[in-house]
């Protein structure tokens, strides 16, 4: 199987990322994609789903810097807890995906539950906390 070029979310998760994009515009114009993408495969680590249905690409990997590799790889280590899992780079692209796909999930619902002031906290704190 050759090795793909980007990863992918659900056609779904496409519509909330715009969603999340127009709640972030006014205070968080520098946050890039891939960052929620990361905070939503974190947040998913211990609950992988599959996406079912249509994939939309995200993000180019070559566009990936070598902390963001290393956090897809931990992501592939954390759930199969094997190190020879990473020299299969499709297994770390497609857990990664799916823990995004489960943290895309409970993004969703906490913003349902608690507001659209959920997604600025979050996303607020998580800059302040890693810059």
């Amino acid at each position: 199987m050759p090795v793909r070029d980007r990863l992918y979310i659900s056609v779904h998760n496409r519509a909330l990322l715009e969603k999340i994009d127009d709640i972030l515009k006014p205070s968080h114009n520098n946050l890039e994609r891939k960052e929620i993408f990361f905070i939503a495969m974190a947040l998913g680590l211990d609950t992988p789903e599959e996406i079912k249905g249509k994939k939309d690409g995200l993000f180019l990997l070559k566009n990936l810097r070598d902390n963001e590799i290393n956090l897809l790889n931990v992501c592939a280590w954390h759930h199969y807890h094997d190190v020879d899992i990473l020299s299969d780079t499709n297994k770390v692209f497609d857990i990664a995906e799916q823990c995004a796909n489960a943290g895309f999930k409970l993004i969703e619902l906490a913003v349902k539950n608690h507001g659209e002031s959920f997604i600025i906290k979050l996303m607020t704190d998580t800059q302040n906390r890693f810059k």
